[in-house]
């Protein structure tokens, strides 16, 4: 006779919202991210929080309801999160213009929602995944990182990767011979 795989009991944590004060620390962490942002004083760390909370909400909008139709929602924030990223490396600009705040603050608020009224569960659930979805992206960054720096030694290819941090060049053989 076969066992049945059992789910191991939820506990009570689990099944009741965040505690109050996490939630408003959680909350007060994207919204002043935010409002750094609009302010043009934003920085890599905010932006960080920012992107943590939309993934965080899809994800958790994901697990309640997969066949959610709001997904547009969420992409138009991650595009202009990518945008912001792209002129701060660009011009060194750390802002949202309004009409991208416009996108990103009502993700916020329902995020504050999901927070308050979720089961704390969903949220755990969630920040799992997006570890280890970010474990596999920097797995794959390293992965692609080697094998830039393989290709071109093995094409001979006279350029040096300026992308590369120190620690991952590997050395020229006329270096290695001085």
């Amino acid at each position: 006779m076969s066992r049945k795989l059992r789910r191991k009991p939820r506990t009570r944590e689990q099944l009741l919202p965040l505690p109050a004060f996490v939630t408003k620390r959680l909350s007060m962490s994207h919204h002043s991210a935010l409002a750094l942002f609009r302010s043009g004083h934003g920085t890599l760390e905010h932006l960080a929080a920012l992107a943590h909370a939309v993934y965080i909400a899809r994800l958790m909008q994901c697990a309640e309801d997969p066949g959610a139709t709001d997904g547009e929602l969420f992409r138009a924030a991650e595009t202009v999160l990518h945008e912001c990223l792209m002129r701060a490396q660009g011009n060194g600009n750390w802002q949202l213009y309004p009409d991208e705040v416009a996108q990103i603050a009502p993700l916020l608020v329902r995020h504050d929602e999901q927070l308050a009224t979720w089961r704390a569960e969903r949220y755990h659930d969630a920040w799992y995944q997006l570890v280890a979805a970010s474990a596999v992206v920097a797995l794959l960054l390293v992965v692609g990182i080697v094998g830039v720096v393989i290709f071109s030694r093995r094409t001979n290819a006279s350029h040096d990767p300026g992308f590369l941090p120190h620690a991952l060049r590997i050395p020229d053989r006329d270096e290695t011979r001085r």
